[in-house]
């Protein structure tokens, strides 16, 4: 059973995070998928990070 799940879905505050990383000067973000089921969860990885404001 895989328990990995797309960016946004899971347990994980995103806004709190990116403003964190922003205020430390992150300037480049990767995602990193290697569930089973990538190529299904990329795609709302995706639509996430495209809406998610911070």
């Amino acid at each position: 059973m895989a328990n990995d799940v797309t960016l946004g879905t899971g347990q994980m505050n995103w806004p709190a995070i990116l403003k964190a990383a922003e205020k430390a000067g992150v300037r480049w973000y990767f995602v990193e998928d290697e569930s089973p089921s990538v190529t299904d969860q990329i795609p709302v990885t995706l639509r996430f990070l495209e809406h998610v404001r911070w």
